[in-house]
């Protein structure tokens, strides 16, 4: 089984991810291709992307947006690719390899990289939140992913800051989209690529004035958000990941605005546990070991592995 290879894909909003990574996650090859728009398309490159792995692989091991539930195999909601909604991608992929496959949301998959082999591995309580297009998150207990009855543990996107606001505005997930603190930012500089997170960075941490109020406001949304799953959990750390999180001028922002809050109101001093806050080991990769390692996990995947191997005895 240690000598075995296994195919990682990531299903973003933007790229699919692929690479074939080794049992101990170590990353052989990889690359990435635009997101399809529909299903059909979705699927043909997904297979396309299976044949063409250079590697022999054991089994497959999926990230994708929405709400998953990981025993039947099947696509919830699907995030912003609202054409996942319902999609038993497990089954299908399955029946058609005859190899391993699993699924997890991104955000939980995130958790589980840093679980694995990133900044997670010695932590009881902890969680992983991903900035992106939204927010996406993995809760850690007692060592263990959580994923609540229904699945939708750590779907924090949807937790709500302002409940009589009408418009998406009352979301976390909206007001804490990393895409949409660029876009504003990248407008105002007059960009050719609003888009541009390099150069969005660039004029923060050169200070200009628009760029860093509304940097300084975005880092206070993550801290809100950060402050009341502490409040409802006590977890000793949160690692910070999606692509703006190399940055490292993020996880100073958020920590400096963390503890102002705190310093504001002496009742959180007292009251509820200060815990460590850092970026996740692997950025955007970590879809890539999460999703692998959640197929690792699957006592169905195990078993299935193990058979084979008698097999070939």
């Amino acid at each position: 089984m240690d000598n075995k290879n296994y195919l990682s894909i990531d299903i973003g909003g933007t790229f699919i991810k692929y690479g074939v990574l080794d049992h101990s996650g170590n990353i052989i090859s990889k690359n990435k291709k635009r997101t399809s728009k529909n299903i059909d398309d979705l699927l043909f490159d997904l297979s396309e992307i299976v044949e063409n792995s250079s590697e022999h692989i054991s089994g497959i091991g999926i990230s994708t947006p929405g709400k998953v539930d990981t025993k039947a195999g099947i696509i919830y909601g699907g995030g912003n690719l609202t054409f996942l909604d319902k999609w038993p991608i497990v089954s299908i992929l399955q029946d058609k390899y005859k190899i391993p496959v699993a699924v997890e949301n991104d955000g939980k998959s995130a958790a589980l990289a840093e679980m694995w082999l990133g900044n997670l591995q010695d932590v009881d309580d902890g969680a992983a939140i991903i900035l992106g297009t939204g927010i996406g998150g993995g809760i850690v207990l007692d060592k263990k992913l959580r994923k609540g009855k229904h699945y939708s543990a750590g779907e924090i996107s949807f937790m709500i800051n302002k409940s009589e606001e009408k418009s998406d505005l009352k979301f976390h997930g909206f007001n804490g989209s990393a895409v949409r603190m660029i876009k504003t930012i990248g407008e105002y500089l007059g960009l050719s690529d609003p888009l541009d997170g390099k150069a969005v960075f660039k004029a923060i941490i050169s200070g200009n004035d628009f760029a860093n109020q509304v940097f300084k406001k975005y880092c206070n949304i993550i801290v809100e958000l950060i402050n009341n799953i502490q409040c409802a959990l006590d977890l000793e750390k949160y690692v910070i990941g999606g692509g703006i999180s190399k940055n490292k001028i993020l996880i100073e922002g958020i920590q400096d605005s963390f503890n102002r809050l705190r310093m504001r109101e002496p009742f959180l001093q007292k009251s509820i546990h200060c815990p460590i806050i850092e970026a996740t080991k692997f950025n955007n990769d970590a879809n890539l070991y999460g999703a692998l390692y959640n197929l690792l996990l699957d006592e169905e995947t195990i078993n299935i592995i193990k058979n084979n191997e008698n097999m070939g005895d």
